[in-house]
């Protein structure tokens, strides 16, 4: 009886941990399709952009049940930050003029203009550190 009980808490565990696994791993591969459109389309960074939405949100909610309250909270942020940016952002030609003009300009200073792929890039970054 003792050696059933042991034998149940350990294969819940194990079905419990391979689930989260399952969602963090489906998690990432969502961030890292999207990272590999983003290289085959980086002029059309609007089109990945917007395509992306969908499936990171569907990604978001599937890892939910597996990430305590503070860590969703801050998801949810990033994923606000994510879903609503700044369009000239992501206007490839823009930002990527702004960041050479900074850079000859004021070559010594920080350049707060990051390149529209760039910017996407540590978004899905920041998701990917998030989620762990």
């Amino acid at each position: 009886m003792i050696g059933g009980i042991i034998a149940g808490t350990v294969g819940l565990t194990v079905v419990w941990w391979k689930r989260w696994r399952d969602g963090r791993d489906q998690f990432l591969s969502v961030v890292a399709e999207i990272e590999a459109d983003l290289d085959d389309r980086i002029i059309a960074i609007r089109e990945v952009h917007a395509s992306s939405l969908p499936k990171l949100r569907a990604a978001i909610f599937a890892v939910r049940p597996f990430v305590d309250d503070c860590r969703f909270e801050k998801i949810l942020k990033l994923w606000q930050t994510y879903k609503n940016p700044d369009q000239e952002k992501l206007d490839w030609a823009l930002s990527y003029s702004r960041h050479a003009v900074h850079e000859t300009m004021f070559p010594d200073k920080p350049n707060p203009h990051a390149p529209a792929d760039v910017w996407m890039r540590a978004r899905l970054a920041e998701f990917r550190k998030e989620v762990g």
